[in-house]
């Protein structure tokens, strides 16, 4: 929570725009979602209304709304990203 906590300030404060990558996938094994580096998910922020992920039309790669909650849609799409690297 901290994490995507700090992504809002940043998107809000530098105007970042709303539909962003979030490393989140299941691609390899559906409904068993990963980050991009095959981490396990110790936090999730799926939108619950409509209920996500919904898998609909194979969607198999996540990305933030407006309101900062996921949603699963196709990985061709073409969004923003935010890249985490360590010193």
């Amino acid at each position: 929570m901290e994490e995507n906590n700090y992504l809002v300030q940043l998107i809000e404060q530098y105007g970042l725009g709303w539909s962003w990558w979030t490393g989140v996938n299941d691609i390899r094994t559906e409904s068993h979602y990963v980050y991009a580096d095959g981490t396990p998910l110790l936090f999730i922020n799926w939108r619950q209304y409509p209920h996500e992920p919904s898998d609909a039309d194979h969607e198999d790669c996540a990305m933030t709304t407006k309101d900062l909650f996921w949603n699963d849609v196709r990985c061709s799409n073409t969004l923003n990203f935010i890249c985490e690297y360590d010193n």
